[in-house]
């Protein structure tokens, strides 16, 4: 398996993966496991914060630190491994007191590294496996802030 092409269309402003690496890590003598290098980062100006916490931003509610600069791996999936199944494992993750896995970013950019979470007795893939290529799928949940600033200037309308 391969990653063809790893260059990702991100709107100007948003939260998006830069760079996914896809490397083949020995397992045993006839076992591979399939290991992720993501890169993700804020392209735009404004804030990114944890997507529950969107409504709060737009209140007279604190956030706290913990609150920016969040990502939630809304669900990463190739061929068929799912992260929301847990087939699929990513590090590091920082946790909301609910438990909740999320991404913190360190000045605007993140790397985190995923690979399969295989259970019983297969600690990996064949090494007889045919070569293949897939798509590999990465949908991210986060909350923005923007704010633009311009000046107005008040007139008193005489009557």
């Amino acid at each position: 398996m391969r990653i063809k092409d790893n260059n990702f269309i991100r709107r100007p402003g948003r939260a998006g993966c830069c760079c996914i690496e896809q490397k083949m890590l020995p397992q045993g003598d006839r076992t591979v496991m399939p290991y992720f290098i993501i890169s993700i980062s804020n392209a735009g100006n404004g804030q990114i914060i944890r997507y529950d916490k969107a409504s709060d931003a737009c209140s007279d509610r604190p956030l706290k630190r913990e609150d920016l600069s969040a990502v939630h791996i809304d669900e990463i999936e190739f061929s068929a491994y799912r992260y929301s199944d847990g087939a699929i494992r990513c590090m590091p993750m920082s946790k909301t007191e609910s438990g909740e896995e999320y991404i913190t970013l360190k000045d605007q950019k993140a790397v985190i590294k995923c690979t399969l979470n295989l259970q019983g007795e297969s600690q990996g893939l064949s090494v007889n496996d045919e070569a293949y290529m897939t798509n590999f799928y990465i949908r991210l949940k986060y909350g923005y802030i923007n704010s633009i600033a311009t000046q107005v200037t008040s007139e008193r309308i005489i009557i």
